[in-house]
């Protein structure tokens, strides 16, 4: 692999080379190294404001594959040991112990990376988590070949669905923060192809709880589960189940929705990266 920096409006923005693919991705702050898996049709500089009140570490943020100016050429597939070696090459982590971060699928993600750093990783943050469910919907989506034909079909061409997501808007079906949601989605062209890419292509992410659960409590691994308590797009109750199993597991919610990283959660989450 080799990597190089470009320097744009005082952001340095890195890339490595992974086989056919370029990785982009972003240090903020200095210090112990923190890994950062950032969440759907979001990219590095997620977590960019992160140092502004957490000293003295060094927040290394990825464009992940189908997202950011990352450009992934490896098929429509994007794997966990392919992760691990993309991680594995980034010259500011090296050998060293490093605590990992996932925010909502990054949060699967993580979990599915774990057993390959478990002898490095010195906590795991969990912000909002996606991983501990699998809601029926995306497993047709991404594990049938209907299901796949059919996503794609919605995600080029939604003017149906949308229509359909109105009716039930009109009589107050499903929850107005969802719809609101999967409406912004639909309604961008570019979204749209990320939703299809992101779905797919991180659907071979599939981490082994009980396995987790074993392995965390015999390395007495430091874990942080955060959430909004009024976050209408990840479920809490099976995060909640994955906590009461793990010995030095830390429970938190915070007065918000599903953007857990904003600056007024920040005294909350100061705590999470202390010693």
């Amino acid at each position: 692999m080799f990597w190089f920096n470009l320097h744009l409006n005082n952001i340095t923005i890195k890339t490595l080379t992974y086989n056919n693919s370029s990785i982009d991705y972003q240090c903020f702050g200095a210090g112990t190294p923190v890994v950062c898996l950032h969440g759907f049709g979001l990219d590095s500089t997620y977590f960019s404001h992160l140092p502004d009140f957490i000293p003295n570490h060094c927040f290394i943020a990825f464009d992940l594959p189908f997202h950011g100016s990352t450009t992934w050429n490896e098929g429509i597939f994007c794997y966990p040991e392919q992760l691990r070696d993309i991680i594995l090459s980034c010259p500011e982590i090296g050998q060293k112990p490093f605590i990992l971060l996932g925010y909502s699928i990054g949060g699967r993600l993580a979990l599915s990376i774990l057993p390959y750093f478990a002898e490095r990783i010195t906590r795991l943050v969990l912000l909002a988590p996606d991983g501990f469910y699998v809601h029926p919907a995306y497993w047709f989506a991404t594990h049938t070949k209907f299901g796949n034909n059919l996503l794609k079909r919605v995600t080029s061409n939604p003017k149906r669905f949308l229509e359909f997501l109105n009716f039930t808007q009109s009589k107050s079906l499903l929850p107005k923060s969802s719809l609101k949601f999967t409406k912004s989605v639909l309604e961008n062209n570019n979204l749209r192809q990320t939703l299809y890419n992101a779905w797919t292509g991180f659907s071979r992410f599939k981490p082994d709880i009980e396995k987790l659960i074993q392995l965390i409590n015999e390395k007495k691994l430091p874990v942080f589960l955060v959430y909004g308590k009024y976050d209408s797009t990840i479920k809490m109750a099976p995060g909640r189940v994955f906590h009461q199993k793990i010995s030095t597991s830390k429970w938190i919610e915070l007065e918000t929705g599903h953007q857990l990283l904003h600056v007024k959660n920040a005294t909350y989450l100061v705590n999470l990266f202390k010693i």
